[in-house]
């Protein structure tokens, strides 16, 4: 019951990603579905966690649940944005989108067929959960046109994939969860920086501007 609910939680959180013009709410929702999902391993173990796992959620908590969101607000406090003013396909294509990806990811994991050894434990809500979570990140990198818009939807696309490694592939060596970690952390350092350049230089966020650049 533990792990349907904070998956329900993910997805609602997702949803209003995908609802809502601020930027603000962007940061406020991928940070409760990094702290929710930091705690994810407690909803997969009957026990208590092992010291390698406890600190793998404290680790995740922190980095997805307090730092990312810091360098977010930051950034976007630094750039004077607030909000996402003319997204592609519109706000209410954006739910229906969200409604359909919903829809999809459920109909995939009727297809999806888990080897044996995880069918027993692995929770039905888990492969819709992290389907819908990815196309969600997805669908905010390719329509938003903020940069700073496009870099929350990459953290929300990696929470999808924290959701398949934990609930699909069991235990997983620590390094390798470090290692996800620790690219999302090097993504949105890289994508800080260009886009506090991008500001700098062009006094402007919008990535769609830079199509019209010509030479």
């Amino acid at each position: 019951m533990l792990y349907e609910t904070m998956m329900v939680v993910v997805i609602l959180a997702g949803l209003v990603i995908l609802g809502s013009s601020r930027i603000r709410m962007y940061i406020r929702m991928a940070a409760l579905q990094g702290v929710v999902l930091g705690f994810l391993p407690l909803a997969l173990e009957r026990s208590l966690p092992a010291a390698r796992t406890a600190l793998l959620m404290a680790v995740a908590i922190v980095l997805k649940g307090v730092v990312f969101p810091w360098l977010f607000t930051r950034a976007m406090r630094e750039m004077s944005v607030k909000r996402e003013r003319s997204p592609i396909g519109g706000y209410s294509g954006a739910i229906i989108f969200g409604i359909l990806a919903f829809i999809l990811s459920l109909w995939l994991s009727n297809k999806w067929v888990l080897h044996p050894s995880l069918a027993g434990r692995t929770p039905e809500i888990a492969v819709p959960a992290a389907l819908f979570t990815v196309l969600t990140g997805v669908y905010v990198i390719m329509t938003r046109k903020k940069a700073l818009s496009q870099a929350i939807g990459y953290l929300v696309m990696e929470n999808g994939v924290w959701i398949f490694g934990l609930s699909l592939a069991g235990e997983i060596p620590v390094l390798v969860e470090l290692g996800m970690l620790l690219d999302v952390f090097v993504a949105v350092f890289v994508m800080g920086i260009a886009t506090l350049k991008l500001q700098r230089g062009f006094g402007h966020m919008d990535a769609d501007r830079l199509n019209e650049l010509k030479g």
